[in-house]
């Protein structure tokens, strides 16, 4: 099982500001002084959020999580969230090695490392754990970047694999767009365009050889998402195809279809176990099914604004990047909306037992979730 090893990190002190027992916590970043400064966060009703403050270079962005810990992931470090929602083990990224790729990824060219810095990293998207590694799936305006972080080691050792586009005919991923990285047992595994259509890429750890996973026609529609429990994967096409994967990913069929209506709304996907997911998209979208996808039923999220993101934990929790969160218990199919109201973009969120925990423009907030419904 993977462990986060932080022992031995020596952080970049020119990034860092000390926050342990000592962490701000405020219900507004504007609202910073010394009389609101709290040692330990207090739990906050479900519509109020609390602020952690955060180094400012840092910009997180992506969560990533193991064993109960939690890593936010920003442009140029990663700090880890303490059980109290103190900030511990801060580290700044140093890129150790760096490749380019011209053809969405399938075939790469070794660079010199010195010719990348901070600055050319792009907004982390998401993140997932490895084995003894993180992986990030992250965009610019015009490329799209896989990291490989390496952690226990003096520094935050960052890979970074460099995909250019060479035109505007490759469908881009947007800051806000469903199309992410996941992990299987012993690969990652992300979405890419090589023609005529969609195509999934797949790199074994520790590899720096990508290979075509499945490549599909310019009709199915982009990948919105893929999912994995165990060895078991789903991958969602926005033209309405689910497809299965039994082997981890190497070799995928078609296994169902999601409602005519559904069909170019959906945005992201996540099982819960092996017969247990659901689906967000546009329009306040939410689909579930309870026999691993061959069906899908729809929910009510009380919302027409799009969901482009699903999470769960002690309960489950949808939201969309315009300050929208849903949530409902895992038991109770009746949604509630919750007012984020730092007013901010939200760019991920998580759960840590029965506290939510989310990203918004930068930066971390979180609440207690105790009771959603």
């Amino acid at each position: 099982m993977f462990k986060f090893d932080f022992g031995k990190i020596v952080c970049s002190m020119a990034l860092l500001v000390a926050c342990s027992a000592g962490c701000q916590v405020l219900d507004h970043p504007e609202a910073a002084t010394s009389s609101n400064l709290a040692t330990t966060p207090p739990f906050a009703p479900v519509d109020q959020f609390k602020w952690i403050e955060i180094p400012t270079s840092f910009q997180l962005f992506a969560f990533a999580s193991s064993d109960g810990r939690i890593v936010a992931i920003g442009q140029k470090g990663m700090v880890e969230i303490g059980e109290d929602g103190s900030l511990t083990n801060q580290t700044s990224f140093r890129i150790t090695d760096a490749f380019r790729s011209v053809d969405g990824g399938l075939t790469r060219k070794a660079d010199d490392a010195k010719v990348f810095d901070l600055d050319d990293l792009c907004f982390p998207l998401n993140a997932k754990v490895l084995s003894d590694s993180i992986a990030v799936y992250a965009n610019c305006e015009n490329t799209t970047q896989v990291w490989n972080i390496s952690v226990g080691s003096e520094y935050s050792n960052l890979t970074l694999t460099d995909f250019i586009y060479p035109d505007n005919k490759f469908p881009r991923t947007t800051l806000w767009g469903p199309t992410r990285m996941t992990t299987t047992s012993d690969r990652s595994v992300f979405p890419s365009f090589l023609r005529p259509g969609p195509a999934l890429l797949g790199s074994k750890e520790k590899e720096s050889r990508f290979e075509i996973l499945w490549q599909g026609k310019w009709e199915d529609g982009g990948i919105a998402a893929v999912d994995f429990v165990g060895r078991n994967g789903w991958m969602l096409l926005s033209g309405g195809k689910l497809l299965r994967s039994m082997d981890n990913g190497g070799n995928w069929v078609d296994y169902s279809n999601i409602p005519d209506d559904a069909q170019f709304k959906v945005m992201n996907m996540k099982m819960m176990n092996e017969s247990v997911g659901f689906i967000v998209g546009g329009e306040g979208l939410i689909l579930r099914t309870e026999d691993s996808g061959k069906t899908w039923t729809k929910e009510s999220s009380g919302v027409d604004k799009a969901l482009q993101r699903i999470t769960y934990g002690s309960s489950l929790a949808a939201f969309g990047p315009n300050e929208i969160i849903v949530i409902r218990n895992r038991d109770d199919p009746k949604w509630k909306k919750i007012e984020f109201k730092p007013r901010a973009v939200i760019f991920d969120m998580t759960f840590r037992g029965k506290k939510l925990y989310l990203l918004a423009d930068g930066k971390l907030f979180y609440s207690d979730i105790s009771d959603p419904g």
